[in-house]
């Protein structure tokens, strides 16, 4: 009766797999088999393009961790054979593991063959077999240990030297590595639709609109494909576009993130200003008060307007061309008592008050007071420079990312980078938000009013728009008093009737024939 045989095959580059590494270790398989009068089982155990290194390809989901499941389980009966290239494939790890997991699998019955010298393992092994078993091992553990470290420190090297070593050819897709392979051109068609991309980010598009839009231009992905919502976040999200490349470090089993960024890596494509401008925006989109209706965004006091009586947000509400309205979000619940209040109204109030000549400079140095947290950016910036340091250097003394105390603390110290990182980015975002808002003088604001609204406004006519330009100015405004308010309060008192809106600077109140008061007429005044 023929012997059952299995065959192990292992290669740990992936570049081997167009290479002849599978080929040759299938057909040493076969040939073995016939010349032995060896029963070739349909079921064989594989791992391409994993290391052994690290025992990575005996993991349970690995092809070797397969195997030796299945002897666990008598899946394998006693007396068949494995054959390997060589013991080399079998295990790279240190000599003391590797004699251990060849031990084990002999104990099973198991006769392990290695096809490359034709030399048989099994329980009855002599010590002289053994001992060259062993050799096999350490040569190729320590090949292993040495093309690793040497690896580690080409790649330590790029690391502490970014802009004077030889860089990799792979890069984001709007720029191409120089012959001299130490500088990166840039691809302007491609790098023009990026920059489209983060204005259009800025000017209120969202990732799904996005998405649609490079699709529109017939503009393929980094993949040569359609976009999608996960590569339109990602190129969003890449400060690659503001030079910045994030080095990561190996431990054997998986890339794992520095958590640094070196400046100036890439060439600029976009300013700083303009990315933290789009990371501000994408922000103020994905919160809470921001869900809802979107459409052709006519309520300009979106995430702005608060009821007075319970402070929730004031919904925009349409009863048709001429009756628009802003309602508590807690009385359509019938929580609160506070009675809706006509759109047009809160509008002129912009009008009247905010495009005042005699209030616009108020509001317009209010607006210049920066709205980020008191912080020394300086002090922020070296204490995350120290953090980010002490982490490269736990990870270059180690070649044992196993280690549990080693891997809580290389958490911890990641975790505490990306808080820092976090509030550098915050700061940044909100500068960029507010340095964006402050800059329209009296006649820009009027016109911007008037293109929001279309209507006239201090003599000032509304451009021709189109739909999407339209949209823009009303996000634009929207931001606008956003950023000169913060909050207006707004209350049509149910008992009374009276309209009142709340500044965080002045309170005011309106006319009781406000409703038919002619539009050149004021109906907003200054509550006594």
């Amino acid at each position: 009766m023929e012997s059952k045989a299995y065959s192990y095959i292992r290669f740990s580059s992936s570049k081997q797999a167009s290479g002849d590494s599978l080929r040759r270790q299938t057909i040493l398989t076969q040939e073995y088999c016939d010349k032995h009068n060896l029963e070739l089982q349909p079921v064989n155990y594989k791992d391409l393009g994993v290391s052994a290194f690290h025992s990575s390809n005996a993991h349970e989901d690995a092809g070797l961790g397969q195997f030796l499941s299945a002897l666990e389980q008598n899946l394998i009966p006693r007396g068949s054979y494995l054959l390997v290239e060589s013991l080399d494939r079998l295990s790279r790890a240190a000599v003391q593991m590797a004699l251990k997991q060849l031990l084990d699998i002999l104990g099973r019955g198991i006769t392990v063959v290695s096809l490359i010298d034709n030399t048989k393992y099994d329980n009855n092994s002599t010590a002289m077999e053994l001992i060259v078993s062993l050799t096999v091992m350490e040569r190729a553990y320590n090949e292993s240990k040495t093309k690793s470290e040497r690896i580690k420190a080409v790649w330590q090297n790029k690391r502490n030297n970014p802009h004077t070593t030889i860089k990799t050819k792979t890069c984001p897709f709007w720029l191409e590595l120089q012959p001299n392979k130490k500088k990166f051109n840039i691809k302007e068609k491609e790098a023009e639709i990026v920059r489209q991309v983060f204005q259009l980010c800025i000017n209120g598009y969202g990732v799904n609109k996005l998405m649609h839009w490079l699709n529109e231009q017939n503009f393929p992905s980094s993949f040569g494909k359609r976009w999608g919502l996960s590569s339109v976040s990602y190129l969003l999200n890449s400060r690659a576009v503001i030079g910045q490349y994030e080095p990561h470090t190996y431990d054997g089993k998986k890339r794992i993130s520095t958590n640094t960024y070196i400046d100036n890596y890439y060439p600029h494509i976009i300013d700083d200003e303009t990315y933290y401008l789009s990371q501000s925006r994408r922000n103020e989109r994905k919160r809470p008060e921001a869900a809802g209706r979107k459409g052709d965004f006519s309520n300009i006091f979106n995430q702005l307007a608060k009821c007075k009586l319970c402070g929730s947000s004031m919904h925009y509400l349409s009863k048709g061309e001429n009756n628009k309205y802003l309602r508590c979000r807690e009385s359509l619940r019938k929580n609160c008592t506070s009675k809706s209040i006509r759109l047009d109204l809160i509008e002129r109030f912009v009008i009247e008050r905010y495009l005042s000549p005699m209030y616009y400079k108020q509001w317009k140095n209010f607006a210049t007071k920066l709205k980020t947290q008191t912080i020394n950016l300086s002090e922020l910036n070296d204490k995350l420079e120290g953090l980010k340091q002490a982490l490269r250097s736990l990870i270059e003394l180690t070649n044992d990312f196993s280690n549990s105390v080693l891997q809580e603390e290389i958490k911890s110290r990641s975790e505490a980078i990306q808080v820092l990182e976090k509030q550098v980015k915050e700061y940044h975002e909100q500068k960029a938000d507010t340095d964006s808002n402050i800059h329209l003088d009296f006649k820009e604001a009027c016109q911007l009013v008037s293109n929001a609204l279309q209507i006239t406004v201090n003599g000032i006519e509304p451009k021709e728009l189109s739909d999407d330009e339209k949209i823009n100015a009303r996000l634009k405004l929207n931001r606008q008093l956003k950023q000169t308010f913060e909050t207006l309060h707004i209350l049509h008192c149910p008992e009374t009737g009276k309209r009142t809106i709340d500044t965080s600077q002045l309170n005011y109140i309106a006319k009781k024939d406000a409703k038919t008061a002619k539009y050149s007429d004021s109906i907003w005044y200054v509550k006594e």
